[in-house]
């Protein structure tokens, strides 16, 4: 990654990688003094996708323009959930083909991260893509391939957390021995989706 990055660098990458507004980036926290706005995209707009949009929803530096899923009912969901009127759309590679999209955000399921994911860095957009990235090893070699070809755009992965303040507070707290030597974690994740309100 250069050193020199711009404003408007900073903003497209807080843009592609939306999700990390949820849990308080430092990257969005940098980027929301940024005057241009990205406007952005998601593809799949199912549980994970209308997730990430309630909280884009609260991203002064972002502009959903446009959402693409196959289900005109989750359509429905994810317009009311973002508010405003982007524009809705069943085949990704129209919303691809949206000049004025800048990043998209992949939500789909996973067999279509790659093919989407190859597609819109072929489009000339940032995108940030959900986890899992890809299902097979050639697809990562195909993608990092790709990303080399695309060096003005960002390729950013979620990862569980990874953006989390609490964790980053964590990780920091070890690489500087407030802690002590830590030599083993024991983690532990509750979660109850059945009886989880959507």
């Amino acid at each position: 990654m250069k050193d020199d990055l711009t404003r408007r660098d900073v903003v497209k990458i807080a843009g592609a990688a939306g999700v990390a507004a949820a849990v308080g980036s430092p990257l969005i926290r940098t980027a929301k003094a940024a005057t241009n706005s990205v406007q952005f995209g998601i593809i799949g707009t199912g549980s994970r996708g209308t997730y990430l949009l309630k909280h884009l929803a609260k991203i002064e530096n972002g502009r959903c323009v446009a959402i693409c899923d196959l289900d005109n009912e989750q359509l429905d969901k994810a317009q009311k959930t973002i508010g405003g009127s982007p524009r809705r759309f069943n085949d990704y590679r129209e919303l691809l083909a949206q000049k004025d999209v800048e990043a998209v955000l992949v939500t789909t399921p996973l067999f279509m991260h790659y093919p989407i994911t190859r597609d819109a860095l072929m489009a000339g957009k940032h995108v940030f893509c959900e986890k899992s990235l890809v299902f097979k090893p050639e697809e990562v070699h195909g993608l990092r391939a790709l990303k080399a070809e695309h060096t003005n755009q960002v390729l950013q992965t979620g990862l569980q957390r990874r953006y989390s303040r609490f964790y980053q507070m964590a990780k920091d707290m070890v690489d500087k021995g407030v802690l002590g030597k830590v030599s083993a974690i024991h983690c532990q994740w509750h979660r109850n989706m059945v009886n989880t309100p959507s």
